[in-house]
C-alpha cells in the first residue's frame, strides 16, 4: 500500500509540474527590431555593461543607434562580409527595487568575415525586452 501511495504522489507531482504555467510566445523578429530600432536615440552612459567608445567620436557618451552604426560599419567599403544573426530567450532581470521579473533577453550577433570565410572580428548586442509590451528594459542592454 506504501508503494502505491508513493507511485500516486510521485504521478500527481509530475503532472502537476507538466502542466503549471506555459512559455509566452517568442517575440516576431519584425516587433524585437521594431523596438530596437525605435530607441536609437537611448543614450548608453548609463548603461553599466554597454560603456563602449567610437573610434571617430571618442570623448562622446553614444546612443544605441551610434554603437550599431560603428558595429554595422565593420565592412562597409570592403571585400570581407558581415552576417547577421539574432534570437529572443525568456530570462530574468533584477530591478533596481530588487524585484525579480521575466524579459525576452534578446541578441544580436555581427560576424566579420574575409572573402575565404576566415573570422576577422565580432560584435554582439544584447538587450532585455518586457514580455507584454517589448519596450526596451533600461540597465539591460550589454555590449560584448
Amino acid at each position: 500500500m506504501k508503494q502505491l501511495a508513493l507511485v500516486a504522489l510521485l504521478l500527481t507531482g509530475c503532472s502537476c509540474i507538466s502542466h503549471s504555467g506555459s512559455s509566452p510566445t517568442p517575440p516576431s523578429g519584425e516587433a524585437v527590431f521594431a523596438s530596437l530600432l525605435a530607441n536609437m536615440s537611448y543614450s548608453l552612459k548609463d548603461e553599466p555593461l554597454c560603456q563602449v567608445t567610437s573610434a571617430s567620436q571618442p570623448d562622446m557618451a553614444l546612443t544605441l543607434g551610434q554603437h550599431l552604426a560603428t558595429a554595422f560599419s565593420l565592412s562597409y567599403q570592403s571585400t570581407n562580409s558581415l552576417s547577421v544573426s539574432s534570437q529572443c530567450n525568456l530570462s530574468k532581470y533584477e530591478t533596481k527595487n530588487g524585484q525579480v521579473k521575466d524579459m525576452w533577453d534578446c541578441s544580436l550577433n555581427l560576424v566579420e568575415h574575409t572573402p575565404a570565410k576566415e573570422f576577422v572580428s565580432n560584435s554582439n548586442i544584447a538587450f532585455g525586452l518586457d514580455l507584454k509590451t517589448l519596450s526596451l528594459i533600461p540597465n539591460t542592454i550589454r555590449c560584448l
